[in-house]
């Protein structure tokens, strides 16, 4: 029998996670930029002329995760602002809690439209030694199909020059 409060859990496991991510990207000659500012914990993670926004989550069944439901809050996970002009894609990066064993699962990224409305939900893989590759697994409901092909093109161009 535990003896420790869900909450206890929950804010024991992003704290280890928010860590362990902080480490490893600056471990990386990466261009993310690290949000620490209490209530706010993201990673801005530029890709072309896009910034992808992660937010580390608890995925619960049905892929919700759950925030308190500030105007930020829910501005963030809409996607009325985000989707138009591409600037910001909001991400939710994390785990599935199993609340009847009290254990983590795999690991997940998620994209919604609403707080407590996913658009596609990934479970990722281990690399396998010696790759440099994360493989990843469509969860319900599947990821949608998006052309990415001008914004890697715009990269590839900035780095060449």
């Amino acid at each position: 029998m535990s003896t420790s409060s869900e909450r206890y859990l929950a804010n024991f496991i992003h704290e280890r996670l928010w860590a362990r991510m902080n480490e490893q990207v600056l471990n990386e000659e990466l261009a993310i930029q690290i949000v620490d500012k209490e209530p706010k914990r993201e990673m801005v993670v530029p890709v072309g002329n896009a910034n992808f926004v992660v937010r580390y989550k608890r995925h619960l069944p049905g892929d919700r995760i759950s925030s308190y439901p500030t105007d930020g809050a829910r501005s963030f996970w809409s996607t009325d602002d985000a989707l138009p002009t591409m600037d910001l894609i909001p991400l939710a990066m994390g785990y599935m809690w199993h609340a009847d064993e009290r254990k983590m699962g795999d690991a997940l990224i998620s994209y919604r439209d609403r707080m407590d409305r996913p658009v596609w939900c990934i479970r990722l893989g281990e690399m396998e030694e010696g790759t440099s590759e994360i493989t990843w697994t469509p969860v319900e409901p599947n990821l949608p199909a998006l052309d990415l092909s001008q914004i890697v093109a715009a990269a590839e161009q900035q780095r060449g020059s």
